[in-house]
């Protein structure tokens, strides 16, 4: 080696440790002040949490296509955040384009979103060489106030469960999952779902769908829906059975009625599908 590249070499060690020394005090400084310098916040039950906030006039569908992660949607928030736990920051990409908020695995698609979107910023290399252990289990939390205007959730993950709750919005449910399982639960206002899983269960409950396309490969769909709103049916079960309340089908179940409010088309491979009306409450 010459002598040349030798010197270069030293130098090159002697900048890094000087900038490894100069990164542990200023973190030290900045704990000790209370100003945070990372994205990311380590909480003290070990998730590692990024809070990003995004506009409910300018925001209208919500876009998550990641590998392997939970996905939860909250509403009657008091206010519209979204938590991305336990992630590296160089495994995604979370930014707004187009009356969209996203968050992608896919790093070339995000920055060319943000290029679009003139979101493209550059913070420093701390939050990239961030040696914090924390927990292992990534999750995405979204969490929706009543002011908020979003209409779609596109939802595509590799692995992991995906649940939406207490959502008044009339909003359109798109999630496509590898392996996992699809909640719903609360949705009172008219919405549309497509939802699609390779293996696990699709489930809803007490709720009011205006167009319902349900598919699992492997797994149960259960779907339960108050007894006042009439629904045509389009249903199968490849190998397991139809029941609706108290009644059993094999194979197929179809049914139209002269005036109804939705239409459910669910589709089993391997599995079953239960259906059930409960009857409305009323308060006093």
């Amino acid at each position: 080696m010459k002598k040349t590249s030798i010197v270069f070499l030293i130098i090159s060690v002697i900048l890094i440790l000087t900038g490894i020394v100069i990164k542990n005090k200023s973190v030290a400084l900045a704990e000790k002040e209370n100003i945070k310098i990372y994205r990311q916040e380590l909480t003290e039950n070990g998730d590692l949490i990024e809070t990003v906030e995004f506009s409910p006039e300018n925001t209208n569908k919500i876009n998550i296509k990641l590998k392997d992660t939970d996905v939860n949607v909250i509403g009657n928030a008091e206010k519209n955040y979204i938590e991305i736990i336990n992630f590296n920051t160089l495994e995604y990409s979370a930014y707004s384009n187009n009356r969209s908020f996203n968050i992608e695995n896919d790093i070339i698609s995000a920055l060319s979103g943000r290029a679009e979107s003139g979101n493209i910023s550059f913070d420093g290399i701390r939050d990239f060489v961030r040696l914090d252990k924390h927990n292992t289990e990534r999750k995405i939390n979204v969490y929706i106030s009543a002011s908020a205007q979003i209409k779609i959730f596109d939802i595509d993950i590799e692995n992991g469960n995906v649940s939406f709750n207490n959502i008044n919005q009339i909003c359109d449910y798109n999630v496509k999952i590898n392996q996992g399982n699809i909640t719903l639960s609360g949705t009172p206002t008219v919405s549309l779902t497509d939802f699609y899983i390779k293996k696990g269960n699709i489930s809803l409950d007490d709720a009011f769908i205006a167009n319902a396309k349900l598919k699992t490969e492997n797994g149960n769909v259960n779907f339960s829906t108050l007894s006042n709103i009439i629904y045509d049916y389009e249903i199968e079960a490849e190998t397991g059975i139809i029941k609706i309340n108290d009644e059993t089908y094999n194979g197929k179940y179809s049914i139209e009625n002269d005036e109804v409010n939705g239409i459910i088309n669910a589709h089993v491979g391997v599995g079953n599908v239960t259906i059930t009306t409960i009857a409305p409450s009323f308060e006093a």
